[in-house]
């Protein structure tokens, strides 16, 4: 997730997070700019 503000800059394409077992980095991850957050919330601790 900390990756991600730097990844975003240097891409032209639309960034997804797909995120399983962490809500905190779910959080970080909408955070450092994503264009959109998948979750699979019966996996969500």
């Amino acid at each position: 997730a900390k990756a991600l503000k730097e990844i975003k800059r240097q891409i032209n394409i639309p960034l997804i997070a797909d995120i399983h077992f962490h809500y905190q980095l779910a959080l970080e991850s909408l955070e450092s700019g994503v264009d959109c957050l998948r979750l699979n919330p019966g996996n969500i601790r």
